[in-house]
Protein backbone atom coordinates (compact mmCIF):
# COMPACT_ATOMS: atom_id res chain seq x y z
CA UNK A 1 0.00 0.00 0.00
CA UNK A 2 2.95 2.35 0.54
CA UNK A 3 3.58 2.79 -3.18
CA UNK A 4 -0.10 3.48 -3.87
CA UNK A 5 -0.14 6.13 -1.14
CA UNK A 6 3.04 7.73 -2.49
CA UNK A 7 1.57 7.78 -6.00
CA UNK A 8 -1.55 9.52 -4.67
CA UNK A 9 0.39 11.96 -2.46
CA UNK A 10 3.07 13.04 -4.94
CA UNK A 11 1.05 15.45 -7.12
CA UNK A 12 -0.51 16.98 -4.01
CA UNK A 13 2.85 17.48 -2.32
CA UNK A 14 4.13 19.14 -5.50
CA UNK A 15 1.11 21.50 -5.52
CA UNK A 16 1.46 22.69 -1.91
CA UNK A 17 1.59 26.45 -1.36
CA UNK A 18 4.99 27.78 -0.29
CA UNK A 19 3.67 28.68 3.17
CA UNK A 20 2.66 25.07 3.97
CA UNK A 21 4.45 23.90 7.12
CA UNK A 22 2.30 21.01 8.35
CA UNK A 23 0.30 18.15 6.88
CA UNK A 24 -2.56 16.14 8.26
CA UNK A 25 -3.93 12.97 6.76
CA UNK A 26 -7.60 12.99 7.75
CA UNK A 27 -9.18 9.54 7.85
CA UNK A 28 -12.84 8.76 7.23
CA UNK A 29 -14.91 5.60 7.46
CA UNK A 30 -16.60 4.87 4.13
CA UNK A 31 -20.18 3.77 3.86
CA UNK A 32 -19.06 0.23 3.03
CA UNK A 33 -17.82 -1.85 5.94
CA UNK A 34 -14.05 -2.27 5.99
CA UNK A 35 -13.48 0.64 3.59
CA UNK A 36 -11.77 3.89 4.55
CA UNK A 37 -10.68 7.12 2.88
CA UNK A 38 -7.85 9.56 3.52
CA UNK A 39 -7.77 13.27 2.69
CA UNK A 40 -4.63 15.38 2.84
CA UNK A 41 -4.71 18.91 4.20
CA UNK A 42 -1.80 21.32 4.48
CA UNK A 43 -1.61 24.13 7.02
CA UNK A 44 0.62 27.16 7.43
CA UNK A 45 1.13 26.35 11.13
CA UNK A 46 0.56 23.61 13.68
CA UNK A 47 0.20 23.41 17.43
CA UNK A 48 0.98 20.11 19.14
CA UNK A 49 -1.19 21.19 22.09
CA UNK A 50 -4.23 22.15 19.98
CA UNK A 51 -5.68 19.31 17.89
CA UNK A 52 -7.79 21.80 15.92
CA UNK A 53 -4.73 23.22 14.13
CA UNK A 54 -5.55 21.02 11.14
CA UNK A 55 -8.89 22.84 10.67
CA UNK A 56 -7.03 25.90 9.37
CA UNK A 57 -6.03 24.33 6.08
CA UNK A 58 -4.56 26.22 3.15
CA UNK A 59 -4.57 23.23 0.80
CA UNK A 60 -7.06 20.38 0.91
CA UNK A 61 -7.30 17.49 -1.53
CA UNK A 62 -11.05 17.98 -1.22
CA UNK A 63 -13.08 15.17 -2.73
CA UNK A 64 -9.96 13.53 -4.19
CA UNK A 65 -9.54 10.83 -1.56
CA UNK A 66 -7.23 7.87 -1.11
CA UNK A 67 -9.30 4.75 -0.53
CA UNK A 68 -8.06 1.69 1.35
CA UNK A 69 -9.39 -1.36 3.17
CA UNK A 70 -8.93 -2.50 6.75
CA UNK A 71 -10.77 -4.71 9.22
CA UNK A 72 -11.88 -1.86 11.52
CA UNK A 73 -11.12 1.76 12.34
CA UNK A 74 -8.33 0.95 14.81
CA UNK A 75 -6.55 -1.25 12.28
CA UNK A 76 -7.10 1.43 9.62
CA UNK A 77 -5.45 4.05 11.82
CA UNK A 78 -2.51 1.76 12.62
CA UNK A 79 -2.11 0.88 8.94
CA UNK A 80 -2.09 4.52 7.84
CA UNK A 81 0.30 5.55 10.63
CA UNK A 82 2.73 2.84 9.58
CA UNK A 83 2.33 3.47 5.85
CA UNK A 84 2.74 7.24 6.18
CA UNK A 85 5.81 6.77 8.38
CA UNK A 86 7.36 4.50 5.76
CA UNK A 87 6.55 6.96 2.96
CA UNK A 88 8.15 9.80 4.94
CA UNK A 89 11.23 7.64 5.57
CA UNK A 90 11.46 7.25 1.78
CA UNK A 91 11.89 11.03 1.54
CA UNK A 92 8.60 12.16 0.02
CA UNK A 93 8.18 15.31 2.13
CA UNK A 94 9.03 18.73 0.76
CA UNK A 95 11.76 20.47 2.78
CA UNK A 96 9.35 23.12 4.08
CA UNK A 97 7.15 20.58 5.88
CA UNK A 98 7.91 20.53 9.60
CA UNK A 99 5.12 18.37 10.98
CA UNK A 100 2.82 15.52 9.89
CA UNK A 101 -0.11 13.98 11.74
CA UNK A 102 -2.66 11.27 10.96
CA UNK A 103 -6.07 10.75 12.52
CA UNK A 104 -9.78 10.34 12.06
CA UNK A 105 -11.57 13.64 11.57
CA UNK A 106 -13.65 13.07 14.67
CA UNK A 107 -10.77 11.77 16.80
CA UNK A 108 -7.31 12.58 18.06
CA UNK A 109 -4.38 13.30 15.75
CA UNK A 110 -1.25 11.20 16.09
CA UNK A 111 2.14 12.67 15.28
CA UNK A 112 4.01 10.87 12.52
CA UNK A 113 6.80 13.33 11.84
CA UNK A 114 8.30 16.40 13.50
CA UNK A 115 11.38 18.17 12.12
CA UNK A 116 12.31 19.76 15.48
Amino acid sequence: MKQELITWLTPHLQALPAEAKALCLNLYESEEEGEFDAQLVACAAYDREDPDWACEDIYPTGEELFGFSSEDWEAALDLMLETMSEAIADGILPDAIEYVAVGFVDGDLEEVFCRE
